[in-house]
């Protein structure tokens, strides 16, 4: 597979998964944010997969990389 045909696959993959996780989003309904899911409640699943995607789609091992200014650590 040549360089080109492999960024394509990458950009088709990583546009289908961001439409996953607003699908997933734009589906909760309002009253279920809250609902415990594991021993936490959903609305921290979701941040959870939006703070790792942050973090990996930005650079994980940039030093420009900052925790947004809400974000609490180990929480």
């Amino acid at each position: 597979m040549d360089q080109q045909s492999l960024s394509a696959v990458i950009r088709e993959q990583t546009e289908r998964a961001l439409w996953e996780v607003k699908n997933v989003i734009d589906c909760v309904p309002d009253a279920l944010w809250d609902m415990p899911c594991c021993d936490a409640p959903l609305w921290q699943h979701i941040y959870h997969m939006l703070h790792s995607l942050d973090l990996w789609l930005v650079n994980p091992r940039s030093k420009a990389y900052t925790e947004p200014a809400f974000h609490v650590e180990n929480h």
